[in-house]
């Protein structure tokens, strides 16, 4: 037997209050892999928001094309009546020669 006394490694005591170095230890291994896994979760709520958002831009650029085709219609078929009526409407011109405000009364 020796004189010196055994002395146990600090790694090897347990955590207590009396060894504050495990507690160290302990939080230097917790703790980057708690701020690791809250940033794998908040990254995969961002990636989850962004998904939303770029389908719902998607839906919003095919409803806006769509309308737009349908503005399309919309205005050719309000060009045809005109474009029919527009002859019909050479009857006036007669008409309007004779009313005693136009231009032709006022040449005379």
């Amino acid at each position: 037997m020796t004189s010196t006394p055994e002395t146990a490694s600090p790694s090897a005591l347990p955590v207590t209050a009396a060894n504050p170095l495990a507690h160290r230890r302990v939080w230097r291994v917790w703790l980057p892999l708690g701020v690791a896994g809250l940033a794998l979760l908040v990254s995969v709520l961002l990636w989850q928001k962004l998904s939303r958002i770029q389908e719902q831009l998607a839906r919003q650029s095919s409803d806006a094309g769509q309308q737009s085709l349908e503005a399309k219609a919309w205005a050719k078929q309000a060009k045809k009546p005109f474009k029919t009526v527009q002859p019909g409407w050479l009857w006036l011109k007669p008409v309007w020669a004779k009313w005693p405000c136009s231009a032709a009364n006022w040449k005379s």
